[in-house]
């Protein structure tokens, strides 16, 4: 596994039932709502900041099958290199990347 990234995302059955109200008042998909319901998917919409909206295409790519810990109110998903991550990854070295252009920009006016 070296170099892997690994997640673990975890919630209770209180946050899947939110989840399952929040599809049911946007009108979601049936087939979503059964899969949350039923605890067998954490839903993590990353490219909309975790908010679900009934515009979403695809919603399959934003739900993590999940497992119940024992003796505990509580689901897990471990994903191995997920797909958010790495877009995530690509846009922070971008962004530290100007910062690190403004911050020059800053020191040359400073400078002058």
């Amino acid at each position: 596994m070296s170099g892997d990234l690994i997640h673990l995302m975890i919630a209770s059955a209180e946050d899947l039932a939110s989840w399952c109200e929040i599809f049911r008042e946007c009108e979601g998909p049936e087939d979503l709502y059964k899969i949350v319901d039923e605890c067998k998917a954490i839903p993590y919409f990353w490219e909309q900041g975790n908010r679900y909206s009934k515009n979403i295409r695809n919603w399959e790519r934003y739900i993590f099958p999940c497992k119940k810990l024992d003796n505990a109110d509580l689901y897990y998903s471990i994903m191995k290199n997920p797909e958010y991550y790495m877009n995530y990854r690509k846009m922070v070295s971008k962004y530290r990347y100007e910062y690190y252009l403004d911050d020059l920009d800053a020191n040359v006016r400073v400078a002058s």
